[in-house]
């Protein structure tokens, strides 16, 4: 009978064991991703941006944008349609405040989200009639260097990385607190250069906001190259002047010892995939090379703060 008993645990064991390596047999997770917005539900984001540039050893240049978005979800045979409407934007650079035309037209037009019923994105509506009115409106009027900043495809780009690194990228995913996801996540510049990623997602514990179940993440990511050297020659070809372009005077990026590097806390419901709280810093270091200056190290941060207020 010992020898019976000894057998019957070895073998429940070993099915314990098999199981836990079999797909489905495993342990259940704590919690599932899973969009499920209110109907009609209307919230206000407060996006707080900051980029700090060293330039050598003295030259450092702030750039500060405040920016309160209402957005308002609504439910669709096809999904979900989620309403943005700039309230206000305000852009300081070193402490003054810029006086740029495109923040006035911002709050006319209501950019549109086209989701899918699991919250997927399918489409972005609304920034082509924004282009539009803005050429037309200022015409032969437009500044220096911001006709290059209405590319429609870079910008849905942008929007559609963003949205996936924030949202997409988690729908309907099972975890539990401790886990850690790793990733390399791929997104191409408009110049058709590659940026490659690689995202470590740290789901650090759960915590409650306004009674509310929610869950603490922190991701880290960073990227070398290439990439990087592509990445800031296209935003700096955009923001250059027609003058600057035809003398030459432009500034190039060499990839070399170029990295990027970022890490990101946020709060968020697992179970709406609302966002409460989100902070964001990375750091871009590179290598500038200077018409009439040589090479010139510079160090780029930006931080990024959102936070919202549903129910409004």
């Amino acid at each position: 009978m010992k020898f019976f008993h000894q057998k019957y645990y070895g073998y429940l064991f070993f099915l314990l064991a098999i199981c836990l390596l079999i797909p489905g047999c495993s342990p259940e997770k704590e919690y599932r991703f899973t969009f499920n917005r209110k109907d009609g539900e209307t919230y206000i984001q407060r996006l707080s941006i900051s980029r700090e540039r060293h330039t050598g050893p003295a030259n450092i240049q702030m750039d500060d944008t405040l920016s309160v978005t209402r957005v308002t979800c609504k439910k669709t045979g096809e999904g979900w349609d989620i309403d943005s409407r700039p309230v206000s934007r305000v852009m300081m650079k070193n402490g003054k405040e810029v006086n740029n035309p495109l923040l006035a037209l911002l709050p006319e037009f209501v950019i549109t989200y086209k989701l899918d019923k699991d919250g997927a994105l399918k489409d972005i509506i609304g920034y082509e009639k924004m282009a539009e009115a803005f050429k037309s409106r200022y015409q032969d009027r437009m500044p220096e260097g911001l006709s290059s900043m209405l590319d429609i495809d870079a910008i849905k780009k942008r929007e559609f990385a963003e949205w996936n690194g924030r949202i997409g990228n988690f729908l309907n995913k099972e975890f539990s607190i401790g886990d850690v996801w790793e990733s390399e996540t791929h997104f191409t510049l408009p110049n058709g250069t590659e940026l490659a990623y690689k995202v470590k997602t740290r789901f650090k514990e759960q915590v409650r906001h306004k009674n509310i179940r929610c869950v603490l993440i922190e991701q880290t990511y960073d990227s070398t190259g290439e990439g990087i050297a592509g990445l800031v020659n296209d935003i700096t070809e955009s923001v250059s002047t027609d003058t600057d372009k035809k003398q030459g005077t432009m500034p190039k990026v060499s990839s070399s010892g170029s990295s990027i590097k970022g890490k990101m806390t946020r709060i968020i419901d697992p179970s709406t995939m609302n966002i409460y709280k989100e902070d964001a810093e990375r750091t871009i270091i590179m290598q500038i090379d200077l018409p009439g200056a040589g090479s010139v190290p510079v160090k780029m941060i930006e931080t990024r703060s959102y936070e919202y207020e549903y129910g409004n």
